[in-house]
């Protein structure tokens, strides 16, 4: 064999062995980036973890479970079904005006920078695969706050959104697709902090949190 087919045949090899290799890393590249992507992600709900124990677990329980009185529970398959990761941040970011919630976003002065709370909110959600379903309030204390609820709607709420919510002065909230977009949590802060540009009174200057949570219900 003269020493150009040797030539020939070391560059064949070696293109054949680097096509083989390129190939071998394509097809393990979606396997690689989805394990890189699972660590990342566990990293960021053990940085969750800590934030949650210095800043969340005094009040809604070291596991999420809720601490009557004061605060809810998190661990909960109903309430984590209910809100996205969204809802989420925005809710640990912003707080709840006129309730025990703190808002913890750095730009509200709390002590938490945007990316810590994605690393909170991750946290949250890691609960959602073994969280548990938490039994509703008895039928009659739910239909006991729904007639609290009816009550404060007609002294308050009715003369601008009409006696069954079908609007006037103010939007309709009688409406399954306003019902639909907003979730309890906007529904409370929309009447504890008003709506002023509106018109719309700020409603946690006269109403306890209780109150308002009877009106969200109703």
């Amino acid at each position: 064999m003269s020493d150009m087919d040797k030539k020939i045949g070391l560059a064949l090899f070696l293109t054949l062995f680097i096509g083989g290799w390129f190939l071998v890393y394509w097809l393990n590249e979606p396997n690689r980036m989805e394990a890189s992507s699972e660590e990342f992600r566990l990293r960021t709900v053990a940085q969750g973890r800590e934030l949650y124990d210095e800043n969340c677990a005094l009040c809604h329980g070291a596991e999420g479970q809720g601490i009557p009185q004061i605060g809810s529970a998190l661990n909960s398959k109903n309430l984590l079904a209910a809100m996205d990761d969204t809802a989420l941040h925005d809710v640990t970011r912003d707080g709840r005006p006129n309730t025990a919630m703190p808002a913890f976003g750095e730009e509200h002065g709390g002590p938490l920078e945007e990316h810590q709370v994605d690393q909170l909110t991750a946290f949250i959600r890691n609960w959602e695969s073994t969280a548990p379903v938490l039994t509703p309030e008895p039928q009659a204390e739910w239909s006991e706050r729904i007639a609290r609820g009816v009550e404060l709607y007609n002294d308050t709420c009715a003369i601008c959104h009409g006696e069954s919510g079908q609007g006037g002065i103010g939007r309709a909230l009688n409406s399954e697709d306003y019902l639909t977009a907003f979730d309890d949590a906007y529904l409370e802060e929309a009447i504890a902090s008003g709506r002023p540009r509106q018109g719309m009174p700020t409603w946690g200057k006269v109403l306890s949190p209780s109150q308002i949570e009877d009106l969200v219900i109703f």
